[in-house]
């Protein structure tokens, strides 16, 4: 619980940053294709993306449970975080007027860019994956993931990436993105799932 606390609270703050660069960059309006952000507020805003994950990994990092609940607490924490950040700003800014807008999730080390949609189907993966970590640890604390399971879970992640960088000579060309792979991620989310499924089947026996 003070887990999910903290990071809707942790959410309304990045809302809130958003709120204030948006007014200073985009006070016409957030929309593709976006206009340069100066050199000075880039490298603020790189620090401060680092500083976010910074904070979501010292939650985990800092209690004294065993691995694998680390990653499930850092997973939930960060699937809780995305998924409120959006919540706020429809509060306070009535963005995204649709799940389908785009937006622009970071900036490091390019810039990732995707529809609202996507972002929040991965956050409610990694909510899921964090939910189920905590259950197969429960029946067994002596749990590993194996070779394949390995292999899925490093391939979901990179396909995910890929997807968010899709369009970045877009991006670089002052151009409004049209496309983005979904295909990538449903076979992303695809595989995550059924690393999922496979651990959970061969732990609860």
């Amino acid at each position: 619980m003070f887990i999910a606390v903290f990071a809707v609270a942790f959410a309304y703050i990045e809302a809130a940053v958003v709120v204030y660069l948006r007014a200073l960059l985009y006070p016409n309006g957030f929309s593709f294709p976006l206009n340069p952000i100066p050199p000075n507020i880039l490298t603020f805003e790189i620090c401060r993306e680092i500083a976010t994950i910074v904070v979501l990994l010292s939650l985990s990092l800092l209690s004294k449970y065993r691995t694998h609940k680390r990653v499930a607490y850092f997973l939930f924490a960060f699937g809780v975080w995305d998924i409120f950040y959006y919540v706020w700003l429809k509060v306070l800014l009535n963005w995204p007027v649709s799940i389908f807008d785009w937006d622009v999730l970071f900036l490091i080390p390019l810039v990732w860019t995707s529809p609202v949609l996507a972002p929040v189907l991965v956050s409610i993966t990694m909510i899921i994956w964090s939910l189920m970590l905590l259950r197969v640890g429960k029946i067994n604390k002596e749990f590993k993931i194996s070779g394949t399971e390995s292999i899925l879970l490093c391939l979901s992640p990179i396909l995910v990436l890929l997807s968010f960088f899709w369009n970045v000579p877009v991006i670089l060309r002052m151009q409004a993105p049209v496309y983005y792979p979904w295909f990538l991620l449903i076979i992303a989310e695809t595989t995550a799932f059924y690393a999922l499924f496979t651990l959970f089947k061969r732990e609860e026996r």
